[in-house]
């Protein structure tokens, strides 16, 4: 299991112009700043667990409540809401490290072991094995999306949390059980 970021708007960190050009004109959705969490899951046999995203806001309001329950994927994805939208020990059971989330797993029989630092990609091959060609698949994802509004040099609304929800379950479902597994076996 692992966490990634998912910023609402993935614009290149590059351009490519022709020298000497005084300005160059980058497209992108608003709000650079808005993103949610998406946690990640593989399971020992190498099925693939519902994916989990956690968007901004109160864990009991009016997005949690009214709007996720009812959105088309809540049958595909885990979805909750935090303060930062990150993954806390909350939305975390509904899994890292904690003396709650400890105590939780320890009641139902489940060992939590620790990575040590420095060792994340070989003892977690879902880092390089399921993260790499998912964030890849939710970049895709939003260039399609961006390209769908043309050149008309408009303005383009940030994506919503149900554009963000199907490009999560388009790259989820986009990663072959292979995929982990050759990482895994390439890992041990």
């Amino acid at each position: 299991m692992d966490q990634t970021p998912l910023p609402f708007s993935l614009a290149s960190q590059s351009t490519l112009e022709m020298r000497g050009t005084r300005s160059v004109t980058i497209r992108q959705s608003g709000n650079n700043k808005t993103r949610a969490t998406a946690s990640l899951a593989v399971a020992a046999d190498g099925s693939k667990l519902k994916p989990m995203i956690i968007f901004k806001g109160e864990p009991r309001g009016t997005i949690a409540t009214r709007e996720l329950p009812v959105s088309q994927y809540a049958n595909q994805l885990a979805l909750c809401c935090q303060p930062a939208a990150w993954q806390d020990n909350e939305n975390m059971l509904i899994c890292h490290y904690s003396d709650t989330v400890k105590a939780k797993l320890d009641s139902i029989g489940v060992q939590l072991k620790l990575i040590p630092k420095g060792c994340t990609s070989v003892v977690q091959p879902i880092d390089v094995g399921v993260n790499k060609p998912f964030k890849d698949r939710i970049k895709y994802l939003w260039w399609a999306w961006m390209i769908g509004f043309g050149e008309d040099g408009g303005n383009i609304p940030t994506p919503s949390r149900e554009d963000v929800q199907h490009w999560v379950v388009e790259a989820w479902n986009s990663i072959g059980v292979s995929t982990y597994h050759s990482k895994c076996l390439a890992k041990n």
